[in-house]
């Protein structure tokens, strides 16, 4: 089990569509910085939620740019909640 950690906008390069190419359905997605517009990229979230269901999305992040999360089946984590997720996967790949 890999946990996939994003942090740079789906709408500035391809880094999140070339690491989801690595995504399986055990592995875990978590946005952070940036990746969280990923929110507002319908496409790319479907994607992201086709290939796995463990979504995380760093909630300071979200507020500090100003978004709120409308998703059900995506989870908001705090700082302290991400460190105790980065410890259920036997790895992190920061993308």
């Amino acid at each position: 089990m890999i946990l996939h950690k994003f942090n740079t906008s789906p709408f500035s390069n391809s880094t999140i569509i070339d690491g989801l190419k690595r995504v399986s359905p055990i592995d875990g997605v978590v946005l952070t910085e940036d990746a969280v517009y990923t929110i507002k990229h319908s496409d790319l979230l479907e994607s992201i939620q086709r290939l796995t269901k463990q979504i995380y999305v760093l909630e300071p992040d979200l507020h500090a740019r100003g978004l709120v999360m409308e998703n059900a089946g995506i989870k908001t984590l705090d700082y302290p909640d991400l460190v105790a997720l980065t410890l259920e996967y036997d790895s992190v790949v920061s993308w």
